[in-house]
């Protein structure tokens, strides 16, 4: 956000006819899904990057793969893929104790052949803490598909938005809008590649 109104920004439409909805039944509030059983909306995101032939760029504030997940991703460097995971560090993360589940996939990922990066706060913005951070943090939920297919909702990659919270996302086929959000990570991750 750059401190301009929404309003005042020149932001031109996009329009197409390509585009999935995905979407968590609302009464998972009430049940939740057990982890044998994924979100529709995570399947429909796991299915497009599957069939995806190259190039995978995930932002997620919160991520915590998993076994799973992480297993997933690495079968995709495995293959071939280009797997990018932007994702906010210690310093940036609203909630530090969520951190722990993510710094267990990091090196196995990293050595995997996976490319993480990590978002931190500008010097003048405020640290983490237990409970909170006012500094500024990653908070977009997206994914780009072999620089053409765009996912964009409020799906984290972690077990709460997978397994508790009603989650929904959209799937547009879209080279223009996905090079956008392409640019946008790559602004977004200079200087905070993890090394393994």
């Amino acid at each position: 956000y750059d401190g301009v109104p929404f309003t005042r920004h020149n932001i031109g439409m996009r329009w197409t006819s390509d585009w999935r909805l995905l979407h968590d039944d609302p009464d998972k509030l009430a049940t939740p899904i057990p982890e044998a059983r994924p979100s529709p909306v995570l399947s429909g995101l796991r299915d497009a990057m599957e069939a995806g032939q190259g190039d995978i760029a995930i932002i997620s504030p919160y991520f915590v793969p998993g076994d799973g997940g992480t297993e997933a991703l690495l079968a995709g460097a495995r293959n071939g893929k280009r797997i990018r995971i932007l994702t906010n560090s210690l310093a940036s993360n609203d909630v530090a104790a969520v951190h722990g589940g993510y710094v267990r996939a990091r090196e196995p990922l990293v050595r995997g052949g996976v490319s993480l990066w990590e978002l931190k706060p500008r010097v003048d913005q405020g640290a983490a803490s237990l409970f909170g951070s006012s500094g500024a943090r990653l908070h977009g939920k997206a994914a780009v598909i072999d620089r053409r297919t765009v996912f964009v909702g409020s799906l984290n990659l972690d077990p709460r938005s997978v397994q508790l919270n009603s989650e929904q996302g959209l799937l547009v086929t879209d080279p223009e809008l996905a090079g956008q959000l392409l640019a946008l990570f790559d602004r977004w991750g200079i200087r905070a590649q993890v090394q393994g």
